[in-house]
């Protein structure tokens, strides 16, 4: 943990997840009894790395590793997806996420283009179609 190594000097370790062996004010600094973090666990999760770039696009790997982007099924929910994609592209709500992707979901995507892949597969889970492509019923 982040702690150890700095206390220990292992700068190695430290280059490893992003750090530097700096003394910064801010590391004795407890924020309640319940936190022995300090100030990484005081500080918000940024929501470009932790959530677009971190859980959403791991969330979509994991989708497409479990059933194969290359294998018979993986064309056929990436063809599902497009055909969703495109219908659910056609509203006139605005906040909505984009859903239509010119190299498909399973192609290179900015970090704000994953809540729209999400949605399609949430979609995609509830359609009798792909479900039964991905029990390996069709």
């Amino acid at each position: 943990d982040l702690l150890f190594r700095r206390k220990n000097q292992d700068i190695e370790g430290l280059k490893r997840i992003s750090q530097q062996l700096i003394s910064n004010a801010w590391y004795s600094v407890r924020f309640g009894s319940h936190s022995l973090e300090g100030i990484h666990g005081a500080c918000p999760l940024e929501m470009l790395h932790a959530l677009q770039l971190g859980i959403l696009e791991y969330v979509c790997d994991s989708f497409f590793d479990q059933i194969g982007r290359d294998s018979a099924a993986g064309k056929e929910i990436i063809a599902y997806a497009h055909l969703f994609g495109d219908h659910l592209s056609r509203q006139s709500d605005r906040d909505k996420p984009r859903t239509k992707f010119s190299n498909g979901i399973g192609g290179k995507l900015q970090a704000k283009e994953y809540t729209g892949v999400l949605l399609v597969i949430a979609t995609m889970l509830h359609c009798s179609g792909s479900k039964a492509v991905l029990v390996g019923k069709k």
